[in-house]
């Protein structure tokens, strides 16, 4: 699937290439699909969510990068950790 990021009310979600949402707009901020997932802010914590909107790893995080092969590099609690 070759979903885009796109925005509504100032709320973040992911749109197909006929611009049918398929990820409603609930997210503060959304990054582009790498490996499956985007990395996705809701209520100041990041995680990772799939492309069928299902999450891989809830918002827990306090900041999230995109994973790189099967890795991620997050902070929690003021910690930088490899996920």
């Amino acid at each position: 699937m070759n979903l885009k990021q796109s925005s509504k009310e100032e709320k973040y979600g992911y749109v197909d290439e006929s611009g049918k949402w398929i990820i409603p707009p609930i997210s503060d901020e959304a990054r582009n699909f790498r490996e499956g997932v985007a990395c996705v802010k809701i209520n100041c914590k990041y995680g990772y969510i799939r492309e069928d909107g299902s999450f891989r790893i809830p918002p827990i995080f306090d900041n999230a990068r995109t994973f790189w092969g099967d890795r991620a590099s997050v902070a929690i609690d003021g910690k930088i950790r490899i996920y």
